[in-house]
């Protein structure tokens, strides 16, 4: 369920070092006042930035989809923000490409296919490298 993916995810965050422990309660709550499914099985969940202690972003491709949203299309593809804001220019202008280039990549229905066909960590980096 997306309670347990997003604990999950932001647990391994956390494991990490890139968030402190009270960003997945962030994301808990951004999501029950705005949901961040955007269509096309995808979702982008995210949490306060004062609870990044570094810019990430992870990645999860669900074998079985799951009701993001009462009522709403399922979502298999969920990637996870933690941007710190406060970084420098750069990371800024990274983060406003990510957005673009995910929004550009969900209107690409052959590379979303591709995208959900592959299984190995490798071949996914590689389709989020060319983005």
């Amino acid at each position: 369920d997306k309670a347990a993916l997003i604990k999950m995810m932001c647990s391994r965050m956390e494991a990490l070092g890139y968030v402190t422990a009270d960003f997945e309660k962030s994301v808990s709550e951004r999501e029950k006042t705005a949901p961040t499914d955007i269509g096309s099985g995808f979702a982008i969940p995210h949490g306060l930035s004062e609870y990044v202690n570094h810019s990430v972003a992870a990645f999860a491709s669900l074998e079985h989809p799951i009701e993001w949203v009462e009522n709403g299309e399922p979502v298999d593809i969920v990637l996870l923000i933690a941007f710190d804001l406060d970084e420098d220019e750069d990371v800024k202008r990274n983060i406003i490409g990510f957005y673009k280039s995910v929004v550009s990549f969900m209107e690409d229905k052959e590379a979303c296919r591709n995208l959900r066909r592959q299984s190995k960590k490798e071949e996914i980096i590689k389709i989020f490298e060319l983005w």
